[in-house]
């Protein structure tokens, strides 16, 4: 981020963003399946305590595969925005506010 002549400007590829967050997001619900594959394998052998905390694990990390989506869906809204202010930074300016 710079600033020139009072304004602020965010400067960041939304395509970048757009793609770690997409990584970020397809990594944790790996982990989520691998971590249900587990579960579902040891059921039987696994102790009770050990279980309520294998699981809330998956839950923790589904929740927080939530995250980059976040981040995609801002970046790209972001960039939309551009797109339909035609650059104009006094209509950007607005849109943004």
């Amino acid at each position: 981020m710079f600033i020139a002549k009072g304004k602020t400007f965010i400067v960041v590829d939304f395509i970048s963003v757009a793609q770690s967050s997409l990584v970020a997001q397809n990594l944790t619900v790996v982990f989520c399946a691998v971590m249900l594959l587990v579960i579902l394998m040891f059921k039987n052998s696994l102790s009770q305590e050990l279980y309520i905390f294998l699981e809330a694990i998956v839950i923790m990390s589904a929740a927080f595969a939530e995250l980059p989506s976040m981040a995609t869906q801002v970046a790209v809204v972001k960039d939309w925005v551009v797109v339909i202010c035609d650059s104009d930074s006094s209509k950007l300016a607005g849109k943004l506010s």
